[in-house]
C-alpha cells in the first residue's frame, strides 16, 4: 500500500472510527505498522548524496549554455572565414557523466520510489546493486570497459538535451548474462568457399581476381602481383571481418574495441529487456 502523508492521515481516521470492528490494541498494531512502513518509504526515497535536483539543474543549463556558445563561436568562425570551415572546428564537449548519472538517479527514483546512491564507487548504487549509467548526446559509439560491473545498465539520451529533454532506458541484464555478452559489435555475416583455382591467374584481369578474392574471403587490396599471391597462398577467410560479441572482446580485454551505439546497435539486439522508463522535460523528475 503506497500512502501519501495525506493518505495515511484518513486511513488512521478510518481506523479509529471503526471502533466495532477491532479492538483498541488492534487499531495500534495497524496504525503502528502503517507509520513504519510510510517512513521506511520516505526513507528508501530521500536524498542518499548531496547531488541535489537543483544542483542538476544548474549543471544542465551551465552545460547547455557551453553548447550554446561553441555553437555560436564556429557561427563566428565561419562568416570570418567567409565560406563554412571544413577542416577544423570547435568540438562539442562530451555529455558530462555527473548529468547522465543524476538524470538517471532521479528517473529511477520517479518509477521505483527508491533513490539510489550517487556517493559510491562506479555510477550508481541501489539497494546493494551496481547501476551502470551511460548517457549520449549524438549517435555516436558509446565505450565500454571490459571488467565494468554491474546488475542493471541505464542508458541516458540527451540528444535533445538543448531543450531540456531526456530519454531514459532501463535494460534489466547483468554484463556477465548471456543476452547482453551476445551483443554483436563488429562484424557481419560473411560466407567463403574453397573455390577452383584456375590455372591462368596471370591471364585475369584485376576485377576477376578480386571476384575470386571475395569468395575465397581473401584482402582485395594491391596490384595484380599481390592479388595473386593472396589467391595463392592466403588463407581461406583471412581477409574476412567475423562477428566479435560483446564477450568476446570484453574476454580478449580489449576496451578500445568495446564500443557501439545505443540505437543502432544495441538496443535492437536487446530490445525485449529494454524498458523507457523517462521521456519527458528534466523538471518532470522534480
Amino acid at each position: 500500500m503506497d500512502l501519501s502523508s495525506i493518505d495515511l492521515q484518513m486511513y488512521i481516521k478510518s481506523i479509529n472510527e471503526d471502533q466495532h470492528i477491532m479492538g483498541a490494541n488492534d487499531k495500534a498494531c495497524i496504525i503502528q505498522k502503517c507509520m513504519r512502513g510510510y517512513a521506511l518509504r520516505k526513507d528508501l526515497a530521500s536524498l542518499k548524496d548531496g547531488y541535489s535536483f537543483s544542483i542538476l539543474t544548474d549543471r544542465i543549463n551551465r552545460y547547455n549554455e557551453g553548447l550554446l556558445h561553441i555553437k555560436e563561436t564556429n557561427e563566428l568562425i565561419n562568416k570570418g572565414m567567409n565560406k563554412e570551415t571544413k577542416k577544423k572546428k570547435i568540438r562539442n564537449d562530451n555529455f558530462p557523466s555527473d548529468i547522465s548519472e543524476n538524470i538517471a538517479k532521479f528517473a529511477i527514483c520517479k518509477k521505483y520510489k527508491i533513490m539510489p546512491s550517487w556517493d559510491c564507487k562506479g555510477d550508481l548504487t541501489m539497494m546493494n546493486k551496481q547501476l551502470e549509467i551511460k548517457g549520449f548526446m549524438s549517435n555516436g559509439p558509446l565505450s565500454f570497459g571490459p571488467k565494468e560491473p554491474w546488475s542493471t545498465i541505464y542508458f541516458v539520451d540527451a540528444l535533445d538535451t538543448h531543450n531540456c529533454n531526456y530519454k531514459v532506458f532501463e535494460i534489466a541484464l547483468t554484463n556477465l548474462s548471456d543476452e547482453w555478452r551476445n551483443i554483436i559489435i563488429s562484424g557481419k555475416d560473411t560466407f567463403c568457399e574453397d573455390c577452383i583455382i584456375p590455372s591462368d591467374l596471370g591471364s585475369l584481369k584485376i576485377n576477376e581476381l578480386k571476384e575470386l578474392c571475395t569468395k575465397r574471403g581473401l584482402h582485395k587490396t594491391g596490384n595484380k602481383k599481390k592479388l595473386i599471391d593472396s589467391i595463392l597462398y592466403g588463407k581461406i577467410g583471412s581477409g574476412l571481418n567475423p562477428k566479435l560479441t560483446f564477450g568476446d572482446i570484453a574476454d580478449a580485454d580489449k576496451r578500445g574495441k568495446l564500443r557501439a551505439p545505443f540505437y543502432e546497435t544495441i538496443q535492437p539486439q536487446i530490445s525485449n529487456y529494454c524498458e523507457l522508463i523517462f521521456s519527458g522535460h528534466i523538471n518532470e523528475l522534480a
